[in-house]
């Protein structure tokens, strides 16, 4: 069993983010206001690697980018050593941009057009397919330089 730490509270019916007022912050930063806690991202990585590691010891966690682009984020998942999966260029641009290694970054698009899989292979990134059908075309796009398949 894990323990369950109090991130949220309610305090006689003000609202309370890792002790801090959620009053407060909205009245110094304004509304909308995104508050991550990085307690809480830390603590949920760690829990879901190590259900699988207990299972599959060499399991390796992606973040998929899509769930949440914001780069303080992603460089906390990088530091924990997350990889990021990218369903898009741009993705793949905010992943590289928070510093994760083009071996640490995986392409998973649906069906991959053909400028998607020239963009992949260009970049150095792993590329998901979704299905075997897709080799052949992955290797016409590859040319000389044959993808390596994990």
């Amino acid at each position: 069993m894990f323990e369950v730490k109090d991130y949220l509270e309610n305090r006689s019916g003000r609202l309370y983010l890792g002790g801090v007022s959620a009053e407060g912050l909205a009245d110094e930063f304004g509304t909308p206001t995104y508050v991550y806690s990085e307690e809480r991202i830390r603590d949920n990585y760690d829990r879901l690697l190590n259900a699988f590691k207990r299972h599959y010891r060499d399991s390796e966690l992606y973040y998929p980018v899509k769930c949440n682009n914001n780069l303080a984020v992603l460089n906390l998942l990088r530091g924990l050593g997350a990889g990021a999966d990218c369903s898009s260029p741009a993705e793949v641009y905010l992943a590289k941009k928070a510093g994760f290694k083009k071996t640490c970054i995986l392409y998973s698009g649906n069906y991959l057009r053909d400028d998607e899989m020239q963009f992949a292979l260009k970049e150095g990134v792993h590329i998901n397919l979704d299905d075997i059908s897709q080799i052949d075309r992955l290797m016409k796009h590859a040319g000389k330089k044959k993808p390596e398949f994990l």
